[in-house]
């Protein structure tokens, strides 16, 4: 009974030991009294060694105008703050020893930590003053010669920056009033600097220059010169954005229809047999094989071996499943086989589809094509009824936050630009856009039979832009993936990829029998794939 109660206390003991505070917590917190104690000390030395400073003897007139004492009349009151701190929080935690308090007492500890950091902060800051103020009483000559540079090179910033600017708004006037503002925010900066300079020149002109004036001044100079730079590098890069042309033209797509199966072998004759999994790899397939093994849910694929006199020389599964869709996955049922083993189960293991695109890039007139890139699931179903139309512009004249994404006939957010091209006739008087230089390419890239898109075209496009929509054509002149003119003879299109594989659509969108867009959100599957896991029999005996 005694060993019984024994323990008891001794467990008792063990158990309230452990739910105190820890014992790194406990020293950092006890430490900080004795820290505290001795900032009151440094707070008082740090005084006396500034007040004993030759330099501030020499400047006490500017200790007294710019009431550079204050700073540890200050500091004492956070030294105050942080004692009344520690025992009014700190204190009764620790005494009271609860591990629950543990992330409390550690941002007390902060806490303190921070108004100490305030106190160093503060006692330091009449040395550091004084010292600016004596060193500019020194060398007034070299801040002056330092101001001289930077007022000029702002002024050389700024100039620049103007004729940046004005040959932009006499490139594009429609600009002209945004560029306006945009020299005066870099003019009002530079101003600032100018300004700053002129009363610093007529402080260092005077018998008895204001240190406290001259320094205000000189640090305008300084900041005011840094942040003109960040902004005349900001304000050009966004103006040049101006001079920067390119589209972005979806010109094939492609879905990749992919099978994974999965195998677990064994060999039938060990009472425990050990069981070997193994994932091939991934199948290509076309879309009729993918949705047949989709659709058949959580079904094994089928089995292999069985014994010593059964047929498990063979490499072929059997299976109770449509026989050319699993042929059609193209398993050699014996590869990578574990020695030893004659039996096998085989399922399908995932399913997933990868998305893909091609794109025609026109760069400041220079055309090039890229190669197949992988998209998301939403990307291509987002792009889907956009074969052939452009889906990123920014013309000439345009910033990149103005950039067009609404889908349009390749090339027509370049109608109605100077830059690009201008309006002629046909021989019956109809209006029509002529791309010209470096863009006359364009004039049969898309086929219109060299007579670019018409005003009425333009117009009804224009109006669907303003309104953040897409622009399909109207009547015989439709365009995107279900778009009369996107297969016309001849046409790029009819020869892509998404045209082979969708050869009816194709076919019924040129006959006239199809113009209508296609909602794939249900059809379109995730590209992360759907696991089925292991076969329903599980493998093994």
């Amino acid at each position: 009974m005694k060993l019984a109660k024994y323990f008891s206390v001794l467990l008792l003991t063990f158990f309230l030991a452990g739910c105190g505070l820890s014992d790194g917590t406990v020293d950092t917190a006890k430490k900080l009294e004795s820290t505290i104690s001795k900032a009151k000390i440094k707070v008082s030395k740090s005084k006396e060694s500034f007040l004993k400073d030759p330099k501030t003897s020499k400047l006490q007139n500017y200790v007294e105008k710019e009431n550079l004492l204050k700073s540890f009349s200050i500091a004492s009151t956070l030294v105050d703050k942080a004692e009344v701190y520690y025992k009014k929080n700190l204190v009764p935690m620790l005494k009271k020893d609860d591990s629950d308090d543990e992330n409390m007492v550690i941002a007390h500890i902060n806490n303190i930590n921070g108004i100490l950091r305030n106190v160093i902060f503060e006692i330091s800051k009449p040395s550091k003053r004084i010292t600016i103020l004596s060193d500019i009483l020194k060398n007034s000559k070299s801040y002056l010669k330092k101001s001289t540079e930077l007022t000029s090179k702002a002024n050389g910033l700024n100039d620049g920056f103007v004729i940046l600017a004005n040959s932009m708004i006499e490139k594009y006037p429609s600009k002209k009033t945004d560029i306006e503002k945009r020299k005066a925010s870099v003019l009002s900066v530079k101003s600032l600097i100018d300004n700053s300079f002129v009363s610093l020149k007529k402080e260092i002109d005077k018998k008895s220059m204001d240190l406290t004036l001259f320094s205000k001044e000189y640090d305008s100079i300084l900041n005011n010169y840094k942040k003109l730079e960040a902004l005349v590098k900001k304000e050009t890069t966004i103006i040049n954005q101006l001079d920067k042309s390119y589209t972005k033209i979806l010109s094939d797509m492609k879905e990749v229809y992919v099978v994974k199966v999965g195998r677990v072998s064994w060999n039938d004759y060990y009472d425990l047999p050990r069981e070997t999994t193994y994932i091939y790899p991934d199948k290509i397939v076309n879309k009729a094989t993918f949705d047949y093994f989709d659709s058949i849910g959580e079904q094994k694929l089928g089995t292999l071996g069985g014994g010593l006199f059964s047929s498990s020389s063979r490499n072929e599964i059997r299976s109770n499943l449509n026989s050319n869709y699993v042929k059609a996955l193209g398993v050699n049922a014996r590869q990578n086989f574990p020695r030893g083993d004659d039996s096998a189960e085989f399922w399908i293991e995932n399913l997933f589809v990868k998305y893909y695109h091609k794109y025609t890039y026109i760069r400041n007139g220079k055309k090039n094509e890229s190669n197949w890139i992988e998209v998301s699931a939403q990307e291509f179903e987002k792009q889907y009824n956009n074969l052939g139309m452009e889906i990123v512009s920014k013309p000439y004249g345009f910033y990149e936050s103005e950039k067009i994404t609404s889908a349009a006939p390749a090339g027509m957010s370049y109608v109605g630009n100077k830059h690009y091209g201008q309006w002629k006739q046909d021989s019956s008087g109809h209006s029509f856009w002529y791309y010209y230089g470096m863009y006359s390419f364009m004039n049969n890239m898309f086929g219109n039979n060299n007579h670019g898109y018409y005003r009425n075209d333009y117009n009804s496009y224009y109006d669907n832009r303003r309104n953040h929509k897409s622009y399909y054509g109207t009547g015989s002149r439709t365009y995107g993936t279900y778009g009369a003119s996107t297969y016309r003879t001849g046409s790029r299109y009819s020869k892509t990829n998404f045209a082979r594989t969708n050869s009816r659509t194709v076919s019924s969108v040129k006959s006239g029998k199809r113009s209508s867009f296609k909602t794939r959100s249900s059809s379109v599957r995730s590209s992360a794939g759907k696991s089925r896991g292991r076969g329903p029999g599980g493998g093994g005996k």
